[in-house]
């Protein structure tokens, strides 16, 4: 019982770390040790031999597909599983129970060994639907804990991903830096630190993907090919499972067949498996001539599985090619669903109860996952890596606003669907006297008007151009670089950091790399001085805009926030809010107006 709040301790843990700590020096990482090459190859081959022999050949074929299923499965998935007509799935928006659920039934029913993937990228928590969206990774790229908190991140999603019965991840990036004899780019010690920690708990790793620009290099431009295949060679011998193939790599012109596979076989020694995504009958044949071992298709699969079926018939693809690679992918199927060698009385943080080695992975432990997901303390951990990640660029002290009466604000946007969230918290600081979207084609016109008849406004200006800036967008930075001499601006950025460079310096800038309600929030409060934004700008922005001359911002006003992020267990408000609201409805507090039931919709602080 002790071990079963492990995890949401350290959990816990890291989050007041991360809310204490300010700007985290750039540290040198220790590249890790390679390991080995796919553990998988290990598995006991009488066993899959075993299976091989029992299987038919439609059996064989759908052990190679893997369906995409976006939401609650269909009843057909369920029978594609039971009659083998599938071999996995990979599920997604979908309720975090239901996934559990479905999960153990398409185990139960199909034989054998269905797989469930997944492709989520971080953390397996924006995989599902009712589970507040964690920050992407422009968010953690430009937070103040970046390197701690992705290391973190690399230990915690194969946790979660075991404890939820994920058996392969198709999420494992291809950095194209390299690693240097002594120390470990950022991005080549996380992937390779990942797939160690998948490997630990038998989980499959795959990696986005073999490129185009490997089958196109000339074989005897040795030095070429070697430096565009070292990436791979690194994951490869720290044990990755397999690789993608890059659609635009399939079906190369004069390449022979099985020419992804020739490839890795002789210049890297790999004998993992190869996917690919397949949406007709003729690509799906055309990955299989590459090397593919996997196809992963999002629609019916009766219509890929029939053609294969006549290929083998045909002898196109002949039954030994088939059973070579299914061969490959029961050995890894075989290997995940086996326990990780974890020593008795090691807990998987927190995660996984203690095991013995022989025994098969138990079914999941719902209670535990759930537990684990809708801790409060993942909401407190996602609301200040979105607070940390904002920034704000400025030459002449024009933040914060102060909001001060009589000062009006006109809230104006361009792009996106309009900031409900931001003009609604602008609106707890200040007189917010409309919002609105621009038009595309009439943007000119209201922005003359609003020259005409608001110049008492100060605006704030929501840019959203998550495509980034198109010729058409020139003029209008251009106008409001004019509108910012005349009348007070500041201009609140949502998307990519890059796009800044083409913003004026006569205005106030505040940025957040993606757009959220959480993150439509902060932006409001540190516009007022009521939430401190860390994210790391670029050098070359920071001396554009003068940004260090004023160092970080500080938190000068109240801010509106959840009980959790200062330490207040929200279950112990519910009593609080009985307390308050029969004090309003009996008037027994002085200054409290009677007559009206109050809903709390947040609490200040």
């Amino acid at each position: 019982m002790k071990s079963r709040f492990t995890y949401l301790i350290w959990l816990g843990a890291f989050v007041v770390f991360l809310g204490a700590m300010g700007c985290e020096k750039q540290r040198v990482r220790v590249a890790p040790k390679f390991s080995s090459y796919p553990p998988f190859l290990a598995a006991d081959p009488a066993e899959v031999d075993e299976l091989l022999s029992e299987m038919s050949t439609d059996q064989l074929i759908g052990q190679m597909l893997i369906l995409r299923v976006c939401g609650e499965p269909s009843s057909q998935v369920y029978q594609w599983a039971r009659r083998s007509t599938i071999g996995g799935a990979i599920m997604y928006d979908i309720g975090l129970k239901r996934f559990l659920v479905v999960s153990d039934s398409l185990r139960s029913i199909a034989a054998p060994l269905f797989w469930q993937g997944t492709e989520a990228s971080f953390l397996l928590n924006n995989q599902f639907n009712d589970l507040p969206v964690f920050p992407a990774e422009a968010t953690l790229r430009v937070s103040p804990a970046a390197d701690t908190l992705r290391e973190w991140l690399s230990r915690i999603y194969p946790a979660q991903a075991l404890a939820s019965g994920v058996h392969v991840s198709f999420s494992i990036n291809v950095p194209k830096d390299s690693l240097s004899e002594e120390n470990c780019a950022t991005t080549v010690c996380e992937e390779l630190d990942r797939i160690i920690e998948f490997n630990r708990r038998h989980i499959l790793s795959m990696g986005h993907s073999l490129r185009p620009s490997l089958f196109t290099t000339p074989r005897d431009s040795f030095r070429v090919l070697d430096s565009l295949l070292r990436p791979y060679r690194q994951l490869i011998r720290q044990g990755i499972g397999g690789f993608w193939l890059d659609p635009a790599a399939v079906g190369l012109s004069r390449q022979p067949a099985g020419y992804a596979v020739k490839l890795l076989r002789e210049r890297l020694d790999f004998s993992g498996l190869l996917a690919g995504e397949t949406t007709t009958p003729a690509m799906a044949e055309a990955l299989l001539i590459a090397g593919a071992d996997l196809l992963v298709i999002n629609d019916d699969p009766l219509l890929i599985h029939q053609y294969l079926r006549r290929l083998v018939r045909s002898g196109a693809l002949s039954r030994a090619t088939l059973e070579e690679k299914v061969r490959r992918i029961l050995l890894a199927k075989v290997w995940s669903y086996q326990l990780p060698e974890i020593q008795e009385g090691e807990v998987q943080d927190g995660l996984q109860t203690t095991f013995s080695k022989t025994a098969p992975k138990p079914p999941i432990n719902r209670d535990r996952v759930l537990a684990h997901f809708t801790s409060e303390d993942w909401r407190v951990l996602q609301h200040r890596i979105s607070e940390a990640s904002l920034s704000m660029a400025h030459r002449h002290r024009q933040l914060p606003l102060s909001g001060a009466f009589p000062r009006l604000y006109r809230i104006i946007q361009y792009g996106g669907g309009p900031a409900k969230s931001f003009t609604q918290f602008v609106s707890r600081y200040a007189r917010v006297d409309t919002a609105y979207v621009l038009s595309d084609t009439r943007w000119k016109t209201q922005l003359r008007t609003e020259l005409d008849s608001f110049k008492s406004h100060h605006f704030i200006l929501v840019l959203d151009k998550p495509e980034g800036w198109k010729p058409a967008d020139t003029a209008f930075l251009s106008a409001i670089a004019r509108l910012a001499k005349q009348v007070p601006t500041v201009v609140a950025h949502f998307g990519d950091e890059q796009q800044l460079e083409q913003l004026d310096t006569s205005y106030a800038i505040i940025h957040a790399p993606e757009r959220t309600e959480d993150t439509e929030a902060l932006m409001a409060q540190l516009l007022f001085g009521a939430a401190a934004g860390q994210g790391r700008l670029s050098p070359a922005l920071l001396q554009r805009f003068d940004y260090a001359r004023f160092g970080l911002p500080k938190v000068l006003r109240l801010t509106y926030s959840r009980p959790s992020t200062v330490g207040i267990a929200p279950e112990k408000l519910a009593g609080i809010d009985a307390i308050v609201n029969s004090a309003i409805g009996k008037k027994s507090h002085a200054g409290v107006p009677g007559g009206s039931s109050q809903k709390r919709a947040d609490y200040l602080f």
